[in-house]
């Protein structure tokens, strides 16, 4: 679902479905709980999706932008036959597509009265006499106000059986045509609204890369199809989140002609408790936890080395037998930085980073003393 929150076009996603080929599934190689899976069509989990969603808003109408492969009566007749004649459609329209103008009743005449009306040339040929009586429209279009120039006109479509608005967009060297089955549709939300269709590409890279939905690893099918419910319910939150903001965040980083703010800058901005002020970003496939220090290295001086972490990024912060030479000297600051304890202040500042992640990337000192030997061969006192 595409939607505007504060002036921006955001896409939140709802659902989802898998599509495996008949050739695939005709192995039976693909089961979930033991169950071969049934073929379904594309136009038909196009319709099943949109029905469920559709089932929430009883009397809203639905709009539904597709590309030009869906744009034909065998997507449009099941989902009316769902939904009824609240269902609309907004494509592209090919060059090729042969239009027709509105039937006239002939008085008099005896017989069934005409679908179409005569026909009037493919969109190729009738976006040059148009062309003459196009206006020009200002429009927000990603992500910036423009001005377009536009041409429409309600025609009869056969690979649809309907009336259209068919609204041709003429650029500097190219043009486009759109059309849709709602009538009620203005030139500039058709155009503004189909521009919008980007924002699902854009919402496909928020999931997989923002959420983090491409870095799952596992494989059995109920656990990927929870996996991607989860990355959907988060990036759905996310923008509910800033729909309920009095306004809009600043973008951080600059683009140009873009002012708009981001996806990123919505997840940074997220409230956060008094008693867990700190910071979690997706990296590397999994959740890691950061914190600022700044404040603390502020008055940690002692030995010229910033303050540890807290206790719980600690391994080891006190002597142990196991370690040679750290009995000697205590740590005479609490990081442990000290060339007094170079034999285990590595261990002592965090799980994995080591001394990087308490001392902002200092070098560690070298040893005083040479290391261990790590077999009876490397030992001096070994026989020759």
């Amino acid at each position: 679902m595409i939607g505007i929150i504060h002036g921006r076009w955001c896409c939140l996603p709802l659902a989802f479905a898998f599509y495996l080929r008949r050739a695939t599934l005709a192995l039976r190689s693909v089961r979930i709980r033991g169950r071969a899976l049934t073929f379904e069509t594309k136009f038909t989990q196009a319709v099943r999706l949109i029905q469920s969603f559709a089932g929430v808003f009883p009397r809203a109408p639905i709009l539904v932008v597709i590309d030009s492969w869906f744009r034909n009566n065998g997507f449009l007749k099941p989902l009316r036959r769902a939904l009824g004649s609240r269902a609309h459609l907004l494509s592209r329209l090919r060059v090729n597509a042969v239009l027709h103008g509105l039937p006239v009743a002939v008085p008099g005449r005896a017989g069934r009265p005409r679908k179409y009306g005569e026909r009037l040339g493919s969109v190729k040929a009738m976006q040059v006499a148009l062309r003459a009586t196009a206006r020009t429209y200002s429009l927000n279009l990603f992500g910036r106000v423009c001005d377009v120039v536009a041409a429409e006109q309600v025609v009869m479509l056969k690979t649809l059986r309907c009336q259209v608005r068919v609204v041709w967009v003429y650029r500097r060297t190219q043009w486009i045509a759109l059309v849709t089955t709602d009538l009620t549709l203005s030139v500039s939300q058709v155009i503004e609204i189909y521009g919008a269709r980007w924002r699902i590409e854009a919402g496909f890279r928020e999931i997989k890369q923002e959420i983090g939905s491409a870095q799952t690893q596992t494989r059995n099918p109920d656990a990927v199809t929870n996996h991607l419910h989860f990355c959907m319910v988060a990036t759905t939150i996310t923008w509910i989140y800033a729909a309920s903001l009095e306004q809009a965040r600043a973008r951080r980083y600059a683009a140009a002609r873009r002012t708009e703010y981001a996806f990123a800058d919505l997840r940074r901005s997220r409230p956060r408790h008094p008693k867990f002020p700190h910071r979690y970003s997706h990296g590397a496939g999994r959740l890691r936890k950061t914190r600022n220090f700044s404040e603390e290295n502020a008055g940690a001086k002692s030995c010229g080395h910033s303050r540890s972490p807290p206790a719980r990024y600690r391994r080891l912060n006190r002597s142990s037998p196991s370690l040679p030479g750290t009995a000697a000297k205590p740590a005479c600051s609490p990081c442990g930085n000290c060339p007094a304890t170079k034999s285990w202040h590595v261990r002592s500042c965090g799980p994995r980073t080591g001394i990087r992640q308490s001392c902002r990337g200092r070098t560690m000192p070298k040893r005083s003393s040479p290391p261990a030997p790590r077999s009876r061969r490397d030992s001096p006192s070994a026989p020759g």
